[in-house]
């Protein structure tokens, strides 16, 4: 099964506005690559930056960009009714499955997270995968999720959002940098190098200019900008004579 390609999501130059026109190239660059499944909105997406309003935009466009591919969306919020907004809007929308992670603030409790996640697979009517990068979830709720229908819980890798597998989706970062090749030492680095700002620089190094990531973060700079360079560099025998 064709691995999906946690999306980034393009600002402006100043960081204050989605880039429509750079989220379509983004998805066309993917799909000269012959990616054809996407994760939009996760970690890399930045999705904790971009207000209700613009992840549905972000949404909408991917969903006409990508004709044909299939996508997942991440609708994880800090309330349950903007979570359930969100996924009714995805599955409008034609995304094959909606993703969630219990609300990162405040603290929940057991009942309180499983009433989260019950509510959007109830109102979504869109299979759903649960992720868990921060090992949050106990085994109960575990226990109590496998009883709601078309509902997954992904196993999650390096504690990353967008790193996981689920059923016939498996997500992998490496694939957002490389979707053509692999290298070695580029997971471990991944692993400790924050998703966003690392896609973004890997993608502008191979010319698909995807702005800067939204304040008040900035351009992946320094050693960690080198180290990434380093390792995007072709293998020996692809590199084309002087």
């Amino acid at each position: 099964m064709e691995t999906v390609v946690p999306l980034c999501t393009p600002f402006t130059d100043d960081g204050l506005s989605v880039s429509e026109v750079r989220l379509a190239r983004l998805v066309r660059w993917y799909r000269t690559k012959q990616q054809t499944r996407f994760f939009v909105l996760g970690e890399c997406g930045e999705f904790s930056a971009v207000s209700p309003s613009e992840r549905k935009s972000v949404v909408e466009n991917v969903a006409r960009e990508a004709s044909g591919a299939e996508f997942i969306v991440n609708v994880t919020a800090l309330s349950t009714s903007t979570a359930v907004d969100l996924a009714q809007h995805a599955a409008r929308h034609g995304a094959a499955a909606v993703v969630t992670m219990p609300p990162f603030y405040p603290k929940l409790d057991d009942e309180e997270t499983t009433s989260f996640i019950h509510a959007i697979a109830s109102y979504a009517k869109q299979p759903v995968i649960v992720c868990d990068p921060r090992r949050s979830l106990t085994e109960a709720v575990k226990a109590r999720l496998a009883e709601i229908p078309r509902l997954v819980v992904a196993v999650n890798r390096q504690g990353s959002l967008d790193d996981f597998v689920a059923g016939n989706w498996t997500s992998s970062t490496d694939v957002a940098v490389l979707p053509d090749r692999t290298v070695r030492g580029l997971t471990e680095f991944l692993t400790f190098s924050p998703k966003a700002k690392t896609v973004k620089a890997a993608l502008d190094a191979q010319g698909l200019d995807c702005g800067t990531p939204r304040p008040p973060q900035k351009r992946l700079q320094g050693e960690p900008l080198t180290t990434l360079k380093h390792l995007l560099e072709p293998p020996l025998n692809t590199r084309l004579p002087a």
